[in-house]
């Protein structure tokens, strides 16, 4: 598979890959050049959707509680 960097650096993880990967919107990853030129990619955390945390602000206690 094939994917196009844009002009702000940009690229589309194809879905086929997302989907084996189980990425979602939000989700990190780590990536790293390796010595033969190739590139690796890592997921480091899960989304903030997966994690159950609704917001924060700056002073005040995250509602973690479901509902």
């Amino acid at each position: 598979m094939t994917t196009t960097i844009t002009s702000k650096g940009q690229v589309t993880i194809p879905k086929p890959v997302r989907n084996k990967l189980k990425l979602h919107a939000g989700d990190r990853l780590d990536l790293s050049v390796e010595s033969d030129g190739s590139v690796r990619s890592v997921p480091v955390t899960s989304s903030i959707r997966h994690q159950g945390i609704k917001g924060t602000v700056a002073g005040a206690k995250a509602d973690t509680q479901s509902g």
